[in-house]
């Protein structure tokens, strides 16, 4: 064994921990005071041999050198891991954010239970149990069919799913 393997590999791990891949972005201005940029972003977990999702916001500085990439833009709080997250959809006036995610049911740790998370930019609003079985069946998050997506009163969001699966009846036994 080459002595610099232990350092190669250790700066190998540093690089491919920093290193992310942007999913998705949303623009906003919420208050009038400056852009802020909510992004979604998946990093390659070397150690743990998995892939991990974030979501984190940052504001763009108003008389920022263009030259200075990190000088451009500052943090605005930790990012939120969301790797249980399977769609994600930002409101139209950018105030809330709505996100499908899989999770361990708490009563059977070893099934898994979908829920539609809605939030404002200051709390948790709403938690719907999906699948619901009196209207449709599993919930569609492919990259072909699945989709999230917010009505422009922000009332209402749509997804696509499974049929309800119908009941049959039969009228004679074997």
């Amino acid at each position: 064994m080459d002595a610099a393997e232990p350092e190669f590999a250790a700066r190998y791990l540093d690089l491919a921990s920093k290193s992310r891949d942007l999913t998705a972005a949303w623009f906003s201005d919420p208050e009038g005071t400056g852009v802020e940029i909510t992004v979604c972003s998946s990093v390659r977990d070397v150690i743990n041999k998995r892939t991990r999702k974030y979501m984190q916001t940052f504001v763009l500085k108003e008389h920022a050198d263009p030259r200075d990439a990190q000088g451009a833009y500052r943090a605005h709080g930790f990012p939120v891991e969301i790797s249980d997250v399977v769609l994600i959809r930002v409101s139209p006036s950018r105030r809330k954010v709505a996100m499908v995610r899989t999770m361990a049911d708490p009563e059977d740790p070893a099934k898994k239970r979908t829920v539609l998370d809605i939030l404002d930019r200051n709390t948790f609003v709403q938690s719907i149990p999906l699948p619901d079985p009196d209207k449709h069946g599993k919930v569609y998050n492919d990259v072909l069919v699945g989709t999230l997506a917010w009505a422009p009163d922000e009332r209402r969001i749509i997804y696509v799913a499974e049929a309800k699966k119908r009941q049959r009846i039969f009228f004679w036994h074997d």
